[in-house]
C-alpha cells in the first residue's frame, strides 16, 4: 500500500520527528525553556508533555499557555502527551486521569495521545478494548477529538494484531506504540515495526505509525523504512548531533561541531540553547531527507534493514 504524504491534522509531511518538550529532560532547563527554544526556532511541531503543564509553576504555566497559543496561531501543530512517561521517571506518587482531562481542556493543542495504561492485559482483544474505551473517554472528559491510541503490550508480537484491531475500531489519525516495548534491540524492533505496518494495510487503509521515544537519527532511519511514520523523542535536548554524520554526541561537545550552524557558534547565546538550536536544524533536515528519498527505498525493506549502515552513510553524504 502506498504511503501517504502528509498527516490528516495539521498537513504534516510524514515522516516527521516532534521534539519532547518534557521535565524529564536530562539537563537544566525547564519544560518552559525547552519550548521557547522550539518557539524560537520556528520548528513545525513539537510534543508537550500534559504533566509537565499542570505542575509547572502558575507564572511558567501561564507562558507556557501563551506561547501554545502562538504556536497555534504561527501554523506550528501541538501534540500532547498524557504524561505518564514524566510521572514515572520524575518518580511522581500519582497522576490522576481527571487532571489529564482538564489540562486538555485548557491548553492550545491539535492533537494528543490518550491516557495509556502501562500495565495492559495479556488477552490482545482484551486490551485493544479498553484502548477504545479509553480514547472515547478521553475524547469526552478532555473535550477534544483529536485523541490517538497509544497501545502497550506485554510481548512484541501482541502489537501486531492489537494496532489492527485498533485501527478497525476507532480509525485514528495515527496509532502509537513505544520504541522500548517493540523488542530488544533496534532489528528486532524493526521487524515489529515492519509486521505493524504489514498488518495495517491488510485493513485497505492507510494508518500512521507513531513511535514514542524515539530520538536517534540511525533509528529513525531505520524504522522510517520499515513504515514508522512519526517519532518522539529527547535526544535533542540530551546530546549534540554532528551533522557530517548523523550521530550523537555527549551534551558537552558540541564544539566540536559548532561551526556546522550559526547557532553552534553564537557568542551571545547561552551554551544549551545554542546546542539545541543547532541540534533542531539537523532533525528539520534530516527528515526532509528521508521524505525525498523514501520512495527509492521503502519497497525494498529487507535489504534496507540488513544494509542499515550504508543506507545511513549515504544520508550522511
Amino acid at each position: 500500500m502506498e504511503r501517504i504524504a502528509k498527516l490528516p491534522i495539521g498537513s504534516i509531511p510524514l515522516p516527521c520527528f516532534f521534539p519532547s518538550v518534557s521535565g524529564a529532560a536530562k539537563n537544566a532547563l525547564s519544560p518552559l525553556e525547552h519550548l521557547e527554544i522550539v518557539m524560537a526556532m520556528g520548528y513545525p511541531y513539537f510534543l508537550i508533555s500534559a504533566y509537565d503543564i499542570f505542575h509547572s509553576t502558575r507564572k511558567d504555566r501561564f507562558n507556557i499557555q501563551r506561547l501554545l497559543e502562538k504556536a497555534t496561531s504561527q501554523g506550528q501543530v501541538v501534540l500532547m502527551d498524557s504524561g505518564l512517561y514524566e510521572k514515572k521517571w520524575l518518580r511522581a506518587r500519582s497522576w490522576p486521569k481527571e487532571k489529564f482531562h482538564g489540562t486538555l481542556r485548557n491548553t492550545p493543542c491539535h492533537l494528543a495521545f490518550c491516557y495509556d495504561n502501562l500495565n495492559p492485559k495479556r488477552n490482545t482483544d482484551q486490551i485493544a478494548l479498553a484502548l477504545a474505551r479509553s480514547v472515547a473517554t478521553d475524547q469526552k472528559r478532555g473535550d477534544m477529538n483529536a485523541i490517538n491510541p497509544l497501545i502497550h503490550a506485554q510481548n512484541p508480537a501482541d502489537f501486531p494484531p492489537i494496532c489492527s484491531l485498533v485501527a478497525k475500531e476507532l480509525d485514528p489519525a495515527m496509532i502509537a506504540v513505544p520504541e522500548r516495548e517493540l523488542g530488544d534491540g533496534v532489528l528486532a524492533i524493526a521487524k515489529t515495526m515492519r509486521t505493524i505496518r504489514e498488518t495495517l494495510n491488510e485493513t485497505g487503509r492507510y494508518y500512521p505509525v507513531h513511535i514514542v521515544g524515539t530520538g536517534n537519527p540511525l533509528s529513525i532511519l531505520i524504522y522510517a523504512a520499515c513504515g514508522a511514520d512519526s517519532f518522539d523523542g529527547l535526544d535533542w535536548c540530551q546530546t549534540v548531533v554532528d551533522h557530517a554524520t548523523g550521530r550523537l554526541y555527549h551534551s558537552l561537545q558540541l564544539d566540536f561541531f559548532a561551526h556546522q550552524t550559526p547557532y553552534g557558534s553564537e557568542a551571545k547565546l547561552p551554551y544549551l540553547p545554542r546546542a539545541l538550536a543547532h541540534n533542531l536544524m539537523f532533525y528539520q533536515g534530516w527528515m526532509e531527507k528521508i521524505r525525498k528519498s523514501i520512495g527509492t527505498w521503502y519497497p525494498s525493506i529487507s535489504s534496507c534493514i540488513c544494509q542499515s549502515t550504508s543506507v545511513f552513510e549515504e544520508f550522511s553524504e
